[in-house]
C-alpha cells in the first residue's frame, strides 16, 4: 500500500522595479539639428525646430536567468516533516442534515506553525450530491472578504457541481463516508458495491495552514487518483 500525500503551497511574486538614468544629447547631421533630453517616461527630441518622442524597448539582462538554488521540501533531508511535529484536528459539534453531516475541526494541540500560520478552527461539511458523487468541504471557519479568495474559488474560475436529490429510501447510495477522532480526525471513503477504498487517512494528520496544506491518503500500487484540482 502506498501513499499519496497532497501540499499545496501558496506562493509570492516578487515584483522588480527599473528606473531609467537620465541623459541629454545634442549635435547635427545633414544640416538637421537635434537635441534629445530623457524623462522618467521616455525621450523627448527636436528635429528641425519639430518635437517628437519615443521609448527605449527595455532588454531583459542575461543576469534575470540567475536564481536562487531552491530543493524542494520532499527532496530535502534537512526539511521539517509536518506529519511528525503538527497536531492535527479533531472534530466536533456535528449536525446531521438531509444530504449528509456538517462538524467543527478544532487543533488537537500546539499549533506546529511549520510552512504558515495554522488555521485554529476550520469547517467540514460532508454532502451526497447524488447516489455516485461524494463532496467533502474543508475550509476555515472564519472567513472574510479580505481573505476569500485565498481559500475558496468562485464559480466563475471552477463551476461547483449542483446538489442533486438523495433520497436513501429509493437510491441505492454506493459511496460510504467514516471518521474518527483516534488518535485525530481522519476519513475514508468507501465504494460499497466493491468494497474498494478510495481515500483514507487514517495515521496521519491533517494540516491546514495559510500558507501550506497537506493530508495524505493510503493508495493501492499502480492507482490512479483524479479529482483534486481545486
Amino acid at each position: 500500500m502506498a501513499r499519496f500525500t497532497v501540499n499545496a503551497f501558496i506562493c509570492s511574486l516578487l515584483t522588480y522595479g527599473f528606473a531609467q538614468a537620465q541623459s541629454s544629447y545634442s549635435g547635427s547631421a545633414d544640416g538637421l539639428t537635434t537635441v534629445a533630453a530623457s524623462t522618467a517616461t521616455g525621450t523627448v527630441a527636436t528635429v528641425s525646430g519639430t518635437q517628437t518622442s519615443f521609448r527605449a524597448i527595455f532588454t531583459v539582462p542575461a543576469s534575470a536567468d540567475e536564481g536562487a538554488n531552491l530543493l524542494p521540501t520532499t527532496q530535502d533531508p534537512e526539511a521539517v516533516d509536518p506529519q511528525k511535529v503538527c497536531p492535527g484536528y479533531m472534530a466536533s459539534n456535528v449536525v446531521r442534515s438531509e444530504v449528509g453531516f456538517s462538524a467543527t475541526l478544532s487543533l488537537a494541540g500546539p499549533a506546529c506553525n511549520v510552512y504558515g500560520t495554522d488555521i485554529e478552527t476550520l469547517n467540514l461539511t460532508v454532502a451526497y450530491q447524488t447516489a455516485h458523487r461524494l463532496a467533502v468541504n474543508i475550509s476555515p471557519a472564519n472567513i472574510a472578504a479580505s481573505n476569500m479568495t485565498q481559500y475558496i474559488l468562485s464559480d466563475e474560475l471552477v463551476q461547483q457541481p449542483k446538489q442533486g436529490v438523495v433520497d436513501p429510501a429509493i437510491q441505492d447510495i454506493d459511496l460510504q463516508f467514516s471518521w474518527s477522532n483516534d488518535p485525530t480526525f481522519s476519513f475514508t471513503v468507501l465504494r460499497k458495491s466493491n468494497g474498494d477504498v478510495l481515500f483514507d487517512t487514517r495515521g496521519t494528520n491533517l494540516v491546514f495552514e495559510n500558507q501550506f496544506i497537506e493530508f495524505v491518503s493510503a493508495l493501492p500500487e499502480n492507482y490512479n487518483l483524479y479529482g483534486l484540482g481545486e
